[in-house]
């Protein structure tokens, strides 16, 4: 199963970031469901989807972008397709994987004055032999 080292190690990409640790003035990178109120900026992400093909275990993870303006939420979905997002495969922590932008889509603000963007990106880890 790889879609947990997959996961780490996108979060230690994001997290070393300074620029991204920048635009959100901190380390401000959550779990789904950890939103604090009033923590904008900040990121939040979750896993929609692991599945298991033969060579592969793709991952499809959802990334939700906080931000107190939209010249802010631009900057940091800029920052995130720039990390997570590349042709060919990457060895990160010890895991061969691409990453790839799907998808991404507006939210009603969670609270006025915030808004709210999901960012979706395929990472393929390679499997790891054996079931």
């Amino acid at each position: 199963m790889r879609w947990p080292s997959a996961i780490t190690a996108l979060l230690g990409l994001a997290e070393s970031d300074p620029e991204l640790i920048a635009e959100l003035g901190g380390p401000e990178i959550y779990r789904w469901r950890e939103y604090r109120q009033g923590s904008a900026p900040s990121i939040q992400y979750t896993v929609i989807v692991t599945s298991r093909e033969e060579v592969m275990e793709p991952v499809l993870i959802q990334w939700d972008i906080f931000a107190r303006s939209f010249a802010q939420l631009v900057a940091i979905e800029r920052r995130l397709r720039r990390l997570f997002h590349w042709v060919g495969w990457r060895e990160m922590d010890g895991v061969s994987m691409s990453s790839v932008y799907v998808d991404s889509r507006d939210h009603p603000p969670p609270e006025p004055g915030v808004w709210h963007r999901s960012i979706d990106f395929r990472a393929q880890p390679v499997a790891e032999r054996g079931w």
